[in-house]
């Protein structure tokens, strides 16, 4: 089966997510991105953007021909639900450069890689993301085929886990009031941190939810193009999480 492209968490993934991840458009340099964010100014070439990210993936470790593992330290399938919302777990297909599918709808990521991806995303100075010691994955669609990711980030105590989540969401805010690489509306921080994206390079309206459990991080990421959640919809997604 071929490989795929994973949403903004792995970016979520990349979320990412593969998860699910290009230049900011203000006159300071940023970080260059993993995935490209929306614009409706015109001022921007997707075209361009896209070619960016082509070329920043380029750059990211190798994901091992080795499918990859269903777990991750002490972490499994049990972390994830398999329902979220209207999202079924479904297995992976793999992304290039990250991992390879192993017949399951969970996969282990490399933590290193899954930190450095994340903090590509960001439009300005933010703090450095804490790395986790195991990062395992979930893949899920619903039934008009969008995608949506999940990541379980497991660190070494809870002070660890509870800094990450602090230094992304001061990183999502740096793409608060910008349109590229992504245009993010933060909608709570508390008691879980829920926003949404849209992404420059294909257009792409994302929903993220970041929950904090002890030494854990559980981070979900899906795909609302043309379909957005009710605000009942993300209320049972922050409950599930």
């Amino acid at each position: 089966m071929g490989t795929r492209h994973a949403p903004p968490l792995a970016a979520i993934t990349v979320l990412a997510l593969g998860l699910p991840l290009t230049a900011c458009s203000s006159a300071e340099q940023a970080p260059p991105q993993v995935s490209p964010s929306l614009s409706t100014s015109g001022s921007v070439d997707p075209s361009r953007a896209a070619d960016q990210v082509a070329s920043e993936r380029a750059h990211l470790p190798s994901a091992s021909a080795t499918p990859a593992a269903t777990r991750a330290g002490d972490l499994d399938q049990s972390v994830f639900r398999a329902s979220m919302g209207r999202w079924k777990a479904v297995p992976g297909e793999g992304d290039e450069g990250t991992y390879q599918p192993n017949g399951s709808w969970v996969h282990a990521l490399d933590p290193a890689q899954v930190v450095q991806g994340l903090s590509l995303q960001a439009c300005g100075k933010s703090p450095a993301l804490p790395q986790p010691k195991h990062v395992l994955a979930s893949d899920y669609r619903d039934q008009g085929n969008r995608p949506a990711v999940g990541q379980a980030l497991r660190f070494a105590d809870a002070g660890r886990a509870k800094a990450f989540a602090g230094a992304y969401a001061a990183l999502l805010k740096t793409c608060t009031a910008r349109k590229n690489p992504m245009a993010v509306t933060v909608l709570s921080t508390s008691p879980q941190l829920v926003d949404r994206r849209a992404m420059l390079a294909d257009g792409s309206a994302w929903l993220e939810v970041v929950s904090v459990q002890g030494n854990l991080v559980k981070l979900f990421a899906a795909n609302e193009q043309d379909a957005k959640l009710t605000d009942a919809e993300v209320q049972a997604i922050t409950k599930a999480i």
